[in-house]
């Protein structure tokens, strides 16, 4: 993994979760990828699962806005932490996200496992 690559993936991520397009980020992840939804959630594995969980969390999230910044990279594992605001459709309130990721990636470029951890607060005025 260089930081090139890692940045262009995080793009990436950011595009899909602003667009909310699952299809997306999905073909980001190995097919037998792992991604750790937090530290009290089972994982989810597999693109196709990827792909319903993301649909099905994302579908009520509108004005989603992502930023990133690389920590750092050792071997194919990657270290970043980002900052999303999002709208939540089913409250209309506005939250801000700030998290953690930590991604392992195969050869190709594609994840094999991301895990992540966040906090969350109202987003202000």
């Amino acid at each position: 993994m260089t930081p090139d690559r890692l940045d262009n993936w995080l793009r990436d991520y950011g595009a899909a979760w602003e667009g909310r397009d699952a299809e997306l980020v999905a073909s980001l992840f190995a097919e037998d990828g792992v991604y750790c939804w937090g530290p009290h959630e089972p994982p989810i594995e597999g693109r196709d699962a990827i792909r319903e969980r993301w649909s099905r969390t994302t579908g009520h999230q509108r004005e989603v806005a992502f930023r990133h910044e690389l920590l750092g990279i050792d071997g194919d594992r990657g270290f970043a932490r980002w900052w999303s605001t999002i709208t939540d459709t089913d409250t209309g309130s506005r939250v801000e996200l700030d998290g953690v990721f930590v991604l392992d990636f195969a050869a190709d470029g594609l994840c094999t496992q991301l895990q992540e951890w966040w906090l969350a607060k109202p987003a202000a005025s």
